[in-house]
């Protein structure tokens, strides 16, 4: 029954988060690329946000198998050319990785000029802390001891702001922010 309500529960956060930023994509079908395209959960497949979407290439370090558009990479050092897609999505991505200034640069160089990046990372605030001290320990073991980037809203957003202009900004369920992100001109 816990495993069940856990199932449950984890499903619910990830697609809820997956329709909010569905939203903030708007219509159509851009040339998406989902960095961190693994399962967000054990209960959730591979690929589960380009499935959800219905297009969209996912690139992530482990082999995701069939079924949508896969690349195995690393965002440390991403194989696509300069200004190949008009949005690219990082759900609760980079908080695992070490060094924000080549990630972030990465993402700027791979996005169209008039492209868009949106990107969910816990909130760090106190509701965040407690939820994932729990989780990471029951359910989520996964999970544990694997965020490398433990900061909060004001500095997710000042270090975003270097390279990208900040459209709109969303939380998810109190513990998730949400960020949608245009890419500065001649910043790299």
């Amino acid at each position: 029954m816990g495993f069940f309500l856990a199932d449950r529960l984890s499903r619910s956060y990830h697609t809820g988060r997956y329709r909010t930023v569905r939203e903030l994509i708007g219509g159509g079908r851009p040339k998406l690329l989902d960095i961190g395209c693994g399962r967000p959960c054990g209960c959730m497949e591979d690929g589960a946000f380009i499935r959800f979407m219905g297009f969209g290439t996912g690139l992530d370090v482990k082999d995701c198998g069939g079924g949508f558009d896969f690349q195995k990479g690393d965002l440390m050092d991403m194989r696509f050319a300069d200004g190949s897609f008009d949005v690219v999505v990082a759900m609760e991505v980079l908080e695992h990785v070490t060094d924000l200034d080549i990630a972030l640069s990465n993402i700027h160089r791979v996005l169209r000029d008039d492209g868009v990046f949106i990107m969910s990372t816990p909130n760090n605030n106190i509701l965040w802390r407690v939820v994932w001290f729990l989780w990471a320990r029951t359910f989520g073991r996964m999970w544990l001891d694997t965020h490398k980037t433990n900061v909060d809203e004001r500095s997710w957003l000042a270090i975003l702001g270097r390279r990208f202009d900040i459209l709109e900004k969303r939380t998810h369920w109190g513990v998730n922010l949400i960020v949608k992100i245009g890419k500065k001109k001649n910043r790299g």
